[in-house]
């Protein structure tokens, strides 16, 4: 049940002290996370990828050259809200497959890397927090593995709830984002609906409920995995106690055997010297 205490404890934490400092190397990374999101997902629209960055307050600009379809611009303005969750979803889903944890530590420290010199200016404050984070993570792989871990799949729990505190964040200036972007975009493309509030409320409530149950799905799935190994290993425990049990059986069953025989050569030289003592 450790992972369940993880999402609830960052859950708690980040409710809580969303405003505080201690939160801001978290909030930095969720914003370079939403980031490449916009990023990948606007390449697959014939779009040159120019550069992202991220600033202090916590806003995030991706910058593309081209023309970009309208169904195209839909999906990279959404991206960001969307894969944020998805990322830390399916990284605690896999982490918590014992055999597959260290493997998933590490593909999340080489994207880090990966981003730092490669989709960043070296140096802005997205290669601070990029590299920052990949070399306190193996910092902390190499001097305790199991802290590290713990570490890991919080990060991934605050990008899960992220996602949603992003929304609540930008509903105080909601032209300032994803949606608002949007917005003004389809705008210019001449399609417009009633009001930009009613837009970003039905738009954003949208996002929350693909949200919710994304978050549902994992639940259920950790649950499900969580049993599934419990199970297994106590299977396994009874396995092996029963084969250690069968062992010290056929041991004691050896042993009775090699009393047998001894008491039968002891009973054969007896028999022996009592015939010889007759003659």
């Amino acid at each position: 049940m450790t992972f369940f205490w993880i999402l609830f404890l960052t859950f708690l934490m980040s409710f809580v002290f969303w405003e505080s400092i201690f939160l801001f190397p978290f909030k930095m990374l969720s914003v370079l996370i939403h980031e490449l999101w916009h990023s990948l997902v606007s390449v697959f629209f014939n779009v040159d990828w120019v550069e992202f960055h991220i600033e202090k307050n916590e806003i995030g600009k991706t910058i593309v050259k081209g023309s970009m379809p309208i169904f195209g611009f839909v999906l990279t303005a959404l991206a960001g809200y969307i894969g944020t969750l998805l990322t830390g979803s399916l990284f605690l889903r896999l982490i918590i497959q014992k055999n597959l944890e260290d493997l998933i530590f590490f593909v999340f420290c080489g994207i880090l890397f990966l981003i730092s010199f490669i989709l960043v200016r070296i140096p802005s404050l997205g290669f601070y927090v990029s590299f920052g984070w990949f070399f306190v993570l193996i910092i902390i792989y190499f001097l305790n593995q199991k802290f590290a871990m713990i570490t890991f799949s919080i990060i991934q729990s605050f990008l899960i709830f992220y996602s949603f505190y992003d929304l609540l964040d930008f509903s105080k200036n909601p032209y300032k984002s994803d949606i608002g972007i949007l917005y003004q975009f389809l705008q210019k493309q001449n399609i417009s609906f009633a009001t930009f509030e009613t837009f970003f409320y039905v738009v954003s409530s949208l996002i929350v409920f693909l949200n919710i149950y994304i978050f549902y799905k994992l639940i259920l799935s950790l649950a499900f995995t969580q049993i599934k190994l419990e199970t297994s290993e106590a299977f396994r425990i009874e396995n092996s106690t029963e084969s250690q049990t069968e062992s010290q059986n056929l041991l004691f069953d050896k042993t009775l055997q090699q009393q047998d025989t001894s008491i039968s050569k002891e009973l054969t030289k007896d028999d022996r010297q009592h015939k010889i003592s007759e003659k």
